[in-house]
């Protein structure tokens, strides 16, 4: 017996020894875990530690109530000026009242109850209600790194609309995102046969750069 033929003859005895072991014993034995989007998210399904965690963080965003503050001076209506300062520091309406925070001269923050923001959250999709909607989407942040809203639009006259429905899209059925002379996402669907290019205007794409190279997306073989 030849050098190869043993080596060959090892390999096999220790794959069938590794197969029966795995059976009877499987907290002894490794899988790989798989690369890139697809693996990322199977490993939800297939490890109870990723889903235990993931899901922890995912039901915990889905189950916030959102709150929507617009600034006013003193007499007037509520405007929409932008206030950076309490935007960063995340400023709720309990912490102005008690004076925590600094507003200009003559400014108040007022609490706006009734605004398609709002109503966005709320709704989701036919198929995901608001709270269900936003938990997928932290998920896919959780596990991917990105993910994306589909938004349907209503016209609401002279030339505006609103986001009234958000679908979360999968990032595995984003085969491309916008480009010079592209712009729109390309959305294939898992049993669809073509893509769809959707354009840019009505799809939210969240994501957190890639440090290795924050300017280009994943490529299309890990989606």
């Amino acid at each position: 017996m030849g050098w190869l033929d043993r080596r060959r003859e090892k390999a096999t005895f220790k794959t069938e020894t590794q197969s029966i072991m795995g059976a009877l014993l499987p907290g002894l034995t490794r899988t790989p875990p798989e690369r890139g989007i697809y693996g990322m998210l199977n490993a939800y399904g297939n490890s109870p530690w990723v889903a235990a965690v993931a899901s922890k963080i995912a039901t915990s965003f889905g189950s916030q109530k959102w709150h929507l503050y617009a600034t006013r001076e003193h007499g007037t209506k509520y405007g929409w000026r932008r206030l950076k300062r309490l935007q960063k520091a995340g400023v709720t309406h309990q912490q102005y009242r008690r004076k925590l925070v600094e507003l200009p001269e003559g400014v108040e923050l007022v609490e706006v109850y009734d605004h398609p923001l709002l109503d966005l959250l709320e709704a989701g999709s036919p198929m995901f209600p608001g709270n269900v909607g936003r938990m997928l989407t932290q998920l896919y942040i959780e596990l991917t790194g990105e993910a994306f809203w589909w938004l349907d639009v209503e016209n609401i006259g002279d030339g505006q609309v609103v986001p009234t429905t958000f679908y979360p899209i999968p990032p595995t059925w984003v085969k491309n995102t916008p480009a010079s002379g592209k712009p729109y996402f390309e959305i294939q669907a898992e049993n669809a046969r073509t893509a769809v290019n959707v354009p840019m205007e009505v799809v939210i794409w969240f994501v957190n750069p890639n440090p290795a190279n924050p300017y280009i997306p994943a490529p299309l073989s890990d989606r």
